[in-house]
Order: C-alpha cells, then sequence, then structure tokens
C-alpha cells in the first residue's frame, strides 16, 4: 500500500511539471510574436540630429540637396502678332488705336486705325487725356459709354456711324461740339448728358425720336435745330437749355416727354404741334420768361404742373377738346390774367394756384 502511494505521487509530480514547462514556451512565444509586429516608439532624438523650434530652417542637411522647380519660360511665335495693343502712357503725344476695346490708348490725341469697325462700350470711359479723337469712315457702332468722362473739345462722327449707344459722350464738361451723322433715326439716352460746354445742337433728318436726358442740363446750348422727321421728344431731352430763346417744333411730333423743356430761362415763346395730344407733367416747369403758349385742337389733357413756375406767362389758348387740367397745371403762373375753358373741363388740386386768372368757360 506504501509503494502505490509513493508512485502515485510521484506520477503527480512528473504531471505538473510538464504543464508548467507547456506555460512557459507559450510565454516565450507570444513575447516574441509582439516583438516582431509592434514598432519601438521613441522617446529620444536621435544624437545625430538636435531637435529645433524652427518651422523654416536657413540651411539644408549637407547630405541632402534641395530640389528646385525648374522656371518656365514662355514660348512666343514670332508669327502671332498680339490682339491688343501694350498700354499707352497718358503723356503720349498721339497713339494709334487698332483694337475695338482701345481702353489702353488714353493718349492725349487718338488716331483709331482704319482696320477698326466698331468702338466698344466703354471703350475710353474716364480717359481724362484725351482731348482730341479721329474716328475713321470704317465705324458703324460706337458703344455705350465709349467716350464718357473724357476731356474732348471737338467730335465729328463719321455718316458711316449708324448706331449711337446709350450715353456715349456722356459727362464731357469740355466738349464745344459734335457733328452726328446722318443715317442714324435715333438719338440715344443720356447721348450727351451734362456736356455743359457745348454750344449748339443740329439733329439731323432722318431722326424720329429724341431719347430720354439726351441733351439733359447742356445750359450753354444756345442753338437748337429739330429735323422734320422728328415724332417724338422724350422726358428730360432738351431739360435745363436755359439760353435756348426759341424753338421751332415741327407738325410732325406727336410726343413731348416730361420736362422736356424743363427750366428753359430764357424762352418767351412756345408753339405746341397739333398732333399733341397730352401735355405732359411738367413740360414747361419753372420757364420764368416764358410769355406765349400755343397748342393744337388735339390736346385733351393738360398734366400736373405742366406750366408751374412760369411767372411771366400772360396768354394760353386753351382748346375746348382740353377734359382735364391737373394738380398745379399753371401754379405761380403769376401774370395770368385771363384763361377760358370748356364747362366740362375738370381741374385738378390747385390747378391755378397763386395765379390771378379769371376763368371763363365756353
Amino acid at each position: 500500500m506504501l509503494i502505490m502511494n509513493v508512485i502515485y505521487y510521484i506520477i503527480l509530480l512528473m504531471l505538473i511539471k510538464n504543464v508548467i514547462s507547456i506555460n512557459n514556451n507559450n510565454n516565450n512565444n507570444n513575447d516574441k510574436t509582439k516583438r516582431r509586429t509592434s514598432k519601438p516608439t521613441r522617446t529620444t532624438h536621435s544624437p545625430s540630429r538636435k531637435p529645433t523650434n524652427r518651422r523654416f530652417p536657413t540651411t539644408h542637411s549637407p547630405s541632402r540637396k534641395p530640389t528646385l522647380k525648374p522656371t518656365l519660360q514662355p514660348s512666343i511665335s514670332p508669327s502671332i502678332e498680339p490682339t491688343f495693343l501694350p498700354t499707352i502712357e497718358p503723356t503720349s503725344r498721339v497713339s494709334i488705336c487698332r483694337n475695338q476695346g482701345a481702353i489702353n490708348c488714353c493718349g492725349i490725341e487718338v488716331i483709331i486705325d482704319n482696320s477698326v469697325t466698331y468702338i466698344a462700350d466703354q471703350a475710353f470711359y474716364q480717359c481724362t487725356t484725351l482731348v482730341s479723337i479721329t474716328i475713321p469712315s470704317t465705324i458703324w457702332s460706337i458703344g455705350w459709354h465709349a467716350f464718357s468722362f473724357t476731356s474732348l473739345t471737338e467730335v465729328t462722327i463719321p455718316d458711316s456711324v449708324t448706331e449711337l449707344k446709350s450715353a456715349a459722350f456722356n459727362q464731357i464738361e469740355t466738349l464745344t461740339s459734335i457733328s452726328l451723322p446722318k443715317y442714324i433715326t435715333t438719338i440715344p439716352s443720356f447721348l450727351v448728358n451734362s456736356c455743359i460746354s457745348l454750344t449748339s445742337i443740329h439733329i439731323p433728318d432722318g431722326v424720329t425720336n429724341v431719347g430720354m436726358s439726351a441733351f439733359y442740363n447742356c445750359y450753354s446750348v444756345t442753338s437748337l435745330t429739330l429735323p422734320s422727321t422728328l415724332t417724338s421728344i422724350s422726358d428730360n431731352a432738351f431739360y435745363g437749355l436755359s439760353l435756348v430763346s426759341s424753338i421751332d417744333i415741327p407738325n410732325s411730333v406727336n410726343y413731348i416727354g416730361s420736362m422736356a423743356f424743363g427750366y428753359w430761362r430764357s424762352i418767351t415763346y412756345l408753339n405746341i404741334p397739333n398732333a399733341v395730344t397730352t401735355i405732359s407733367d411738367t413740360l414747361c416747369v419753372s420757364c420764368a420768361n416764358l410769355e406765349i403758349v400755343e397748342m393744337g385742337n388735339q390736346v385733351t389733357t393738360i398734366a400736373r404742373a405742366a406750366f408751374d413756375g412760369c411767372y411771366k406767362l400772360k396768354t394760353i389758348n386753351i382748346p375746348p377738346s382740353v377734359t382735364l387740367i391737373g394738380d398745379v397745371a399753371f401754379k405761380d403762373c403769376t401774370n395770368l390774367n385771363s384763361v377760358t375753358i370748356s364747362s366740362t373741363t375738370t381741374l385738378g388740386w390747385n390747378a391755378f394756384n397763386n395765379c390771378p386768372a379769371i376763368i371763363h368757360y365756353y
């Protein structure tokens, strides 16, 4: 019995020893696997390279030269000519422009080349050094604000031009004369708006319409000629021509817009054509020296403030066809003593305010 117990304990000890040996081998294998698959974490800098706080080091490592990108030089073919000319300095006396958008040709005197067929929008806009322009007969169109705010003194537009766009010569304070082409049919809006040195206006035959504010505030003008082909005058077309003392409106005109003759300080007589049916609002506002107004038998309406501030107005024939006289139409006409109107005419608010006129009815 004793012998059997001793054998049993010996076998048990051997089994325990084998189990411990197996566990040790497994642990060793796991450590080797971890060392192969994981990267060590650096905790210190390499002794050969000191750490630095500079973002952009001033020198490169001698063992590694920087890579420089090559500079690309543009390749210019001698057979290709540029579309636009280089910028011409404002001190240039004479320059020749060959491109339609000639903003760079801001010399004192400019000659446009015969190869050019149109002048683009704002081509010479605000070229304040430009005092002289030669436009060739190859040009058919002049663009929007093409010469606005320049220093031109005289302009001759060749007859080849059939299209003038809005404000082409707007606010040129030095402009004294402009010759318009004979084949245009419309004077565009704001054409020579506020050209305060302009002295005369001649609109050629063939023109049927004068656009809005086309000659607005050209207060140095003393002479105005309208063509027999004209049919309409737009709002403010001739506003502020304070030195014009007379005007002959052709019978072909059937419409005159608001303030078209506003602030004409020198005019004394105005004849409104028979074809006009409405005297627009503020048509002759503040025409301080206007004394006589005649109108045709087709007029049905005298609109608001049409003759407001015409202090010297003495005589006006209001035909029986007029059915409405608007608000303050004859306000402050202090020299108007007598007016005859139809008994069916409607009077607006204060139509004859501050006017001593005695109203008679047909």
